[in-house]
């Protein structure tokens, strides 16, 4: 009985360490994510002209992860003219899922602008004032956004609208086609955040790695002749934002694992 007693405990010892063991070496993977942020070689403004008080003509990116443009031109004293400026800002994001049988984004951008171009004055054709925006989000997000208003005094019979093709100076090189509006002199026309235009949007993407590129370039231009008393342009852009949110889809229910900001 002792003997027999001796190797049920052996037994029993041997098979509590093989359970301990596999319960050990058995590891369950939790997925999570990662991402990257990135706006090398995205942020860009162009050379100010500044001739006096009177005449200016400015416009800028923000710096950092905060995606916006913004500036002013103006002339007022009447002197021959003609000046274009423009700058654009943006990032790239990437995002990883590791460690899930079903990788899933929601990925969302917002974006809402402001832009105004007005004058007075004569000169037909010699006489303009024009402002313009557009963002853009590129790669598994794929939406833009944007407006122009130019204001030709040659242009009669009131306000007309147009469309406006574009080409951004990033990204796949795709051709963007904004609605826009042209007025006669003496007018102006303002865009306000939250305009039908803006870009509020998401979608779900099921892979492991995405990416997102988004950019905004705002531009502007200022022409005159001797006889223009007036001419001014504004482009003034609220942040792109937007979030992606990394799940795992692989268990049950998915399982949230983290949000990140656009910026």
């Amino acid at each position: 009985m002792i003997h027999s007693g001796w190797k049920r405990n052996i037994f029993r010892l041997i098979s509590g360490c093989l359970i301990i063991a596999l319960a050990t070496c058995v590891a369950f993977a939790v997925a999570d994510a990662t991402e990257t942020l990135s706006n090398t070689g995205l942020e860009f403004a162009s050379t100010a002209y500044f001739a006096s008080s009177n005449e200016e003509l400015d416009i800028n990116y923000t710096t950092g992860n905060a995606v916006e443009v913004h500036g002013d031109g103006k002339i007022t004293t009447g002197n021959s003219q003609n000046w274009t400026v423009y700058a654009k800002d943006g990032l790239k994001w990437q995002g990883t899922i590791t460690d899930s049988d079903w990788p899933r984004w929601k990925l969302y951008a917002n974006w809402n602008y402001d832009l105004e171009a007005y004058g007075t004055g004569s000169g037909g054709t010699n006489h303009r004032a024009l402002a313009g925006c557009y963002g853009v989000a590129q790669k598994d997000l794929n939406r833009s956004s944007g407006q122009e208003y130019d204001i030709n005094a040659a242009i009669l019979g009131g306000e007309s609208t147009y469309t406006f093709p574009v080409t951004p100076p990033d990204g796949d090189g795709s051709g963007y086609t904004i609605p826009g509006s042209k007025k006669s002199s003496g007018g102006y026309t303002r865009v306000g955040s939250g305009n039908a235009f803006a870009m509020d949007d998401g979608i779900w993407v099921d892979k492991e790695t995405v990416n997102v590129w988004v950019f905004v370039r705002g531009w502007m231009t200022l022409k005159s002749n001797g006889n223009t008393t007036d001419v001014h342009t504004e482009v003034d852009t609220t942040v792109m934002a937007g979030g992606f949110d990394a799940w795992d889809y692989g268990v049950s229910p998915p399982k949230f694992i983290r949000s990140y900001d656009l910026n």
